[in-house]
């Protein structure tokens, strides 16, 4: 059951990562190819929808492996480091789904942030779980 939980937890945070990474590679492109405000807010709400989707996949089936196999005692500072890093990613994201009168500067500095974060909430797994 663990290793299944971890499957589908490491599936759910790579489409997470992923996600963030292609969407950082084609809204540019499909900007400087005469992308409309009606593609680009429609490939931002798909991928929305499937990002949020995949973050909370990944939160759940953190929590049921933390339920099912860990101990209090096996915590450490990476573990809530981790923590830490899923609440920032996950603020900054609603954040910048919501704030839709923000420049394009500032736009990008969160996405920037959220893409840090999220490499933030890998290092600190792995660190974790070694």
């Amino acid at each position: 059951m663990y290793e299944i939980l971890k499957l589908i937890h490491l599936i759910g945070a790579s489409i997470w990562l992923g996600g963030m990474i292609l969407m950082g590679a084609l809204m540019p492109t499909l900007r400087a190819n005469g992308g409309t405000d009606i593609q680009v807010k429609s490939l931002a709400q798909r991928f929305g929808t499937v990002g949020w989707g995949a973050y909370f996949l990944a939160l759940v089936t953190g929590f049921a492996m933390f339920f099912y196999a860990w101990s209090m005692d096996t915590l450490n500072i990476f573990f809530h480091l981790k923590m830490a890093f899923i609440i920032v990613a996950g603020g900054l994201t609603y954040l910048h789904s919501k704030a839709g009168d923000l420049s394009a500067k500032n736009k990008g500095m969160i996405q920037g942030l959220i893409l840090l974060s999220t490499i933030g909430i890998f290092y600190s797994a792995i660190q974790f779980t070694s």
